[in-house]
């Protein structure tokens, strides 16, 4: 990992530490071991949405459903939205699905190196 990488990295860790909201993956810990920094995020035992839509094998959601997702979606937007970052990789296997408490909850997972953009 070049200075570069590392310093991105390290500031990305400070921004993921600072999302508290439903529909954002928890932030858990951080560290280093050989050179490498692992970042641990909270659990989702659902899968991504790319995992449910192939699932459904052609059956199309509900329109309630998918206005549920949208809106889950919005609001995890506009939380980091609001704090000035820009999520740079918005698609369906970084939306994830918790099973529990609420099975259609859909977190997003805001991680990997270069996803988001701090502005202001």
């Amino acid at each position: 990992m070049s200075a570069k990488e590392k310093d991105a990295s390290k500031k990305e860790v400070i921004v993921l530490s600072q999302m508290k909201h439903p529909n954002i993956v928890s932030f858990i810990a951080t560290f280093q071991e050989k050179g490498s920094m692992y970042i641990v995020m909270e659990f989702c035992d659902g899968g991504d949405l790319l995992r449910k839509i192939k699932m459904q094998r052609g059956i199309p959601f509900s329109e309630e459903q998918i206005v549920d997702w949208f809106i889950q979606i919005c609001l995890g937007l506009k939380h980091i939205h609001d704090r000035k970052i820009l999520h740079r990789d918005i698609k369906s296997q970084v939306l994830t699905r918790s099973q529990y408490p609420l099975e259609h909850t859909i977190p997003m997972l805001t991680h990997g190196s270069g996803s988001i953009m701090i502005w202001g």
